[in-house]
């Protein structure tokens, strides 16, 4: 087991092997850039997308693909795996799309990273062919996790920061050994998903501590792997490749990568992240108190850490930063933009023989607009939740509470903008209850909340944000945080800023700042409350 890391690998200016790269300061950066990109991959729950950015920082192309899953068998539906197979094709179409709309040549692309979602894992065999590809909606490790606790107990979390178990690689690879013994003896090598994106490029296999924070093999405080892991459960240390950091160059593309993703052979490939942790990377500086809010399929909470903290409480999660002199203090939300489109889905019957398409978002936010804050008395708790580990319920019931609809003392029955409204307010003050978690473990209290991801492309919900929670919120100009994240990675690992702190401040920050509307701070300020009486009493439905 490789548990240190590796020493730094990056691309030096006209290094043999690598390209020249031109720098990032000086008045002709426009000039020079002019043609030369870097292209980043983000494998998302319900999204793959890529990106291809010019050396100023800006997306001048992009592309996506839906996710598939399917049950593992009809009477498993809660056992989901996906296609590896069926991934790498759309990665590779998905490529050759953005290099052709974009016009770009394949050695124009100086750099290439993946950016992925957590608890994405694929076990391979001894020739690398994938005998589990599952994502982080697959709970097969529920049925480990009573093990988990009796062998380690309490030690699990503050040793990984981690908890429940229930979708970390180790609570899989243990149901495998239970349910599926040939199978778990054809395991040889554990990847997170973006690991595997990187080992097919490059035929490297390699690991970093952000997403390696979610296998639960990762003592979180030494950023390397924790022996007593392996040793509790009696699994080969060898199971998982050697760590490498953020910015370090993980090989290069390999000719058969090259010939499918139409991307140069001998590109280099530069380590990143997990996608929360590429998102709080491009939105906040890496200074200790800063606040991140990743509003997207779900909506995690990030407090940036100067050393490792665990919750005494065990409700947060505690990983690793991009930058190795920082850790990440989590309150995550749980489901936050997956729940908004639904409801539109639901609303304005948007479905094509495809299956559902994409919801009436400009529509939504007109309706939503015109409701006054508080949505008249109208309540959603449809799955933005406030994080408690040590209690995670699975399926946690959902409620939509209104007026009686049709009671002639109503003087304004609940309409779709009502609903819609609220539940843009239910991720706010899920937000806000989460942040008061945070506080309560660490005693900060901040000035300003940093906001990226999808749901910021609502300026509705921004400003609902920054009412709720009564602090001024600043809103990354791209909404795709976690892909800026992983260019920036790119960018330092070729040599174009020194750090990842230079990079941020050259191409991410200054970005728009909603102020909170005293008015709207009172309304909220008594919808919170009776909010959180709602949270409490659904949790015991």
């Amino acid at each position: 087991m490789s548990g240190t890391p590796r020493s730094s690998r990056r691309c030096d200016r006209g290094a043999p092997g690598f390209p020249a790269i031109p720098s990032a300061s000086g008045p002709s950066r426009s000039r020079k850039s002019a043609g030369r990109f870097l292209y980043t991959l983000d494998v998302g729950t319900g999204t793959l997308r890529g990106a291809l950015f010019d050396l100023e920082g800006r997306i001048v192309q992009a592309g996506r693909r839906k996710r598939r899953y399917r049950a593992e068998t009809p009477e498993s539906p809660f056992l989901l795996v996906f296609d590896p197979q069926e991934l790498w094709s759309d990665v590779c179409r998905l490529t050759r799309e953005i290099l052709s709309r974009a016009g770009a040549r394949s050695d124009s692309v100086l750099a290439v990273s993946a950016t992925f979602q957590r608890h994405s894992f694929l076990f391979l065999d001894e020739r690398n062919v994938p005998v589990y590809a599952g994502p982080n909606l697959d709970t097969r490790g529920l049925f480990a996790q009573a093990e988990v606790d009796k062998r380690l107990g309490e030690s699990a979390y503050r040793l990984t920061g981690q908890w429940p178990p229930l979708t970390s690689a180790l609570a899989k690879l243990l149901w495998f050994r239970q349910e599926a013994p040939g199978q778990f003896r054809k395991i040889r090598t554990v990847l997170t998903i973006g690991d595997w994106i990187l080992f097919k490029l490059t035929g490297e296999k390699r690991s970093e501590p952000t997403g390696a924070s979610a296998s639960m093999f990762l003592d979180v405080s030494r950023r390397t792997w924790a022996k007593e892991v392996f040793d509790a459960f009696d699994l080969d240390p060898a199971l998982v490749p050697p760590l490498a950091q953020a910015a370090e160059v993980a090989g290069t593309i390999e000719r058969r990568a090259a010939e499918q993703t139409g991307l140069a052979a001998g590109t280099p490939v530069v380590v990143s992240g997990a996608d929360t942790h590429c998102a709080v990377l491009s939105s906040a500086q890496p200074d200790r108190g800063a606040i991140s809010v990743v509003a997207g399929t779900t909506a995690p909470v990030c407090f940036v850490l100067s050393g490792p903290l665990t919750d005494p409480l065990c409700r947060l999660w505690t990983s690793c930063h991009l930058d190795p002199n920082r850790w990440l203090l989590e309150a995550n939300c749980h489901l936050a933009g997956t729940v908004y489109a639904w409801l539109g889905r639901v609303l304005f019957g948007t479905r094509s023989r495809h299956g559902p398409s994409r919801p009436p978002y400009r529509r939504m936010e007109a309706l939503a607009s015109a409701t006054p804050a508080g949505s008249s008395q109208t309540y959603a708790l449809l799955g933005p939740t406030i994080m408690d580990a040590k209690n995670f319920l699975v399926l946690r019931p959902a409620l939509l509470l209104f007026p009686p609809p049709v009671d002639p003392v109503i003087a304004a029955p609940v309409e779709p903008g009502h609903l819609l409204r609220a539940t843009l307010e239910n991720v706010a003050y899920a937000v806000r209850g989460n942040l008061d978690e945070i506080a309560s473990v660490t005693g900060a209290k901040p000035e300003r909340v940093h906001a990226t991801g999808g749901m910021c492309a609502s300026r509705l919900f921004c400003q609902i944000l920054a009412d709720c929670l009564g602090l001024a919120v600043e809103v990354e100009r791209t909404r795709q945080g976690s892909a800026l994240g992983a260019a920036l990675c790119c960018a330092v690992g070729l040599g174009v800023f020194r750090s990842l702190e230079d990079a941020r401040r050259a191409w991410a920050g200054n970005g728009e700042v909603f102020e909170p509307q005293p008015r709207n701070v009172e309304v909220y300020e008594q919808g919170f409350r009776r909010w959180m009486d709602l949270h409490r009493k659904v949790a015991e439905m």
